[in-house]
């Protein structure tokens, strides 16, 4: 039995991995149409990690208590 929860976390843990690094992705694109200029890309790169990193527990609270608006983050 604990060897199936510990695969599905991990599997869990893979999905949401991936994900990020699929939606990075679409933001490097983003800059890259922006500016070709690279200190600019990767400050940019960074600010947007950091702030994701630091802004995803209140988004999270936030959403819990306001269901209504969690379509928007689909």
């Amino acid at each position: 039995m604990a060897y199936q929860s510990s695969s599905q976390y991990i599997e869990v843990v893979i999905m949401i991995v991936s994900m990020n690094l699929i939606f990075s992705f679409d933001s490097i694109l983003s800059a890259l149409a922006i500016t070709d200029v690279f200190p600019v890309l990767a400050v940019a790169i960074l600010v947007s990690g950091l702030a994701m990193l630091l802004l995803a527990d209140g988004v999270t609270r936030f959403l819990e208590k306001n269901r209504m608006y969690e379509v928007m983050g689909l």
